[in-house]
């Protein structure tokens, strides 16, 4: 790997909802977060995958992960096969939720990561 490549050049940062293309990663990281609480206010983060840029087939990839103010969930593109008429699922997103009624507010951040780039 060269040593001398940005960390932009790296990683990719997404919204959450968006629809992002894995051609190019090997890996996607969500990562939610909601305020500072007392008690503490879960947050679940669920992975999400598409056969297209516009949501086609969109379906959970892998399990949602729940944690106290903070959570991440983690995939690979090898991971994220093909629908039951094989057709193969190319992108993906992330929903993080806040838990609570009304629900808490939450954001995050979706990072592709270890790109298949030559240095």
């Amino acid at each position: 790997m060269s040593t001398k490549a940005k960390l932009h050049e790296r990683l990719a940062f997404s919204a959450p909802g968006a629809w992002v293309s894995m051609a190019d990663y090997r890996q996607v990281v969500a990562y939610g977060a909601v305020a500072d609480t007392s008690p503490d206010t879960d947050v679940t983060v669920q992975l999400r995958k598409a056969t297209a840029a516009s949501g086609s087939n969109a379906t959970n990839f892998g399990t949602a992960v729940t944690g106290p103010t903070q959570a991440v969930a983690q995939g690979y593109a090898s991971e994220l096969g093909a629908t039951a008429g094989g057709v193969p699922f190319t992108h993906v997103s992330a929903t993080i939720t806040g838990a609570g009624s009304p629900a808490a507010d939450s954001s995050g951040v979706v990072i592709r990561g270890d790109g298949r780039f030559n240095p």
